[in-house]
């Protein structure tokens, strides 16, 4: 489980992140109602089964390591976007998890 819920300009907002076994940026940008989140790991590598945004965005939610989409579900809680994946999304190193909402 990893969950981001920025408060300062979360509209184009990036930060460090560390897992067990790696570290990376976390970054997102907010615009028109649509969300893009991005994990990037930049040493090691991040296994990820929970996702938790603060996102007001509706609409459907994709997520992508390269070119591969990540099958998962979604539900909302009061004020998160809680994404799980079907399997625990591996992210190796130089890679990105991609999520797009809306």
């Amino acid at each position: 489980l990893i969950e981001f819920a920025p408060r300062i300009k979360p509209e184009n907002f990036k930060c460090f992140f560390a897992s067990a076994k790696g570290w990376g940026r976390y970054s997102q940008r907010i615009r028109g109602g649509a969300m893009t989140a991005r994990l990037s790991v930049f040493w090691g590598e991040t296994f990820v089964r929970e996702l938790r945004l603060a996102c007001e965005s509706s609409g459907k939610v994709v997520a992508k390591i390269g070119s591969k989409s990540i099958p998962l579900s979604t539900r909302r809680t009061r004020d998160r976007l809680v994404i799980r994946f079907n399997e625990p999304a591996e992210i190796k190193e130089n890679q990105s998890l991609r999520v797009s909402v809306g």
